[in-house]
């Protein structure tokens, strides 16, 4: 799946994993990187 990075720098979560986890607006999470660009 992908997403994109706003001029401002955020990420949209897409609606499939914000419902998947009950992520609600303001609501803080972690991210983390699997693979370096151009990899995998």
């Amino acid at each position: 799946m992908t997403t994109i990075l706003s001029a401002n720098g955020l990420l949209e979560i897409p609606e499939e994993f914000r419902k998947a986890d009950d992520l609600k607006p303001g609501q803080r999470c972690d991210i983390e990187r699997v693979a370096d660009k151009g990899t995998g």
